[in-house]
């Protein structure tokens, strides 16, 4: 697939970023839902007595983080292939994805937050494994067209195959994160900004994120054709 040269790795995600701005915008959306969703539990007194109401309220949230992830990511994943293609996209590109895999990404979102929460929950080295193993898996999905379960394992593959770079490229992605945390942390306490810059940041490493994802896996799967041909 032939891909504009200009941007490679998180620098090129951060270049992308600043001309195609849009791609942002899925998870700013996603992150104000989630936002605004907690906002209205805390502050509006939707305060359930029963536990059993509190794991309702719990899970309900869990379930719309883990979808609309999925979906913010499948979207961006889409645009961030137009981008890297042509140079620029549009969030009309990018919501043609659920077109016909907006089931897959939910699915799939769910799968790699599930396993993740489990291997956490075990001696927490497993999670952070199954992270680093799984984080491809909504970019197959939507660039190679995969059901969920055979993005899991796409995903698992071009890690293994390319374990080096992978780890680099998980490093930077935990570095951009802990930036974002501090950065959001800054302005705790300070009433609307709180409740306004923590999404917005989120939203922009996870713009930048996005499309690092699909150069890495563009660039796995050309250099996995060279060797296959030569």
């Amino acid at each position: 697939m032939r891909y504009d040269r200009r941007y490679r790795g998180v620098q090129g995600g951060g270049e992308a970023l600043l001309r195609n701005p849009y791609i942002a915008l899925p998870f700013v959306v996603a992150n104000f839902a989630v936002s605004a969703l907690l906002y209205s539990i805390s502050e509006l007194g939707i305060k359930p007595e029963a536990e059993a109401g509190m794991i309702g309220v719990s899970l309900l949230v869990f379930g719309l983080s883990i979808a609309l992830s999925g979906i913010a990511q499948g979207v961006g994943v889409r645009m961030g292939v137009e981008i890297v293609e042509r140079g620029r996209s549009s969030l009309a590109t990018g919501m043609k994805v659920l077109e016909r895999q907006a089931a897959q990404l939910v699915l799939a979102s769910a799968a790699v937050s599930v396993l993740v929460l489990l291997g956490l929950m075990l001696v927490v080295i497993p999670g952070i494994i199954a992270g680093f193993l799984l984080m491809f898996t909504i970019t197959a999905l939507v660039i190679e067209e995969l059901p969920a379960f055979r993005a899991l394992k796409r995903s698992y593959d071009v890690v293994l195959e390319n374990t080096g770079d992978a780890l680099l490229y998980g490093l930077i992605l935990v570095v951009l994160n802990l930036l974002a945390g501090i950065t959001s942390r800054l302005f705790q306490g300070v009433d609307v900004l709180y409740l306004l810059v923590p999404p917005l940041v989120d939203a922009l490493v996870m713009g930048v994120v996005t499309i690092a994802g699909v150069l890495f896996f563009l660039e796995a799967k050309r250099s996995a054709q060279a060797s296959a041909e030569g």
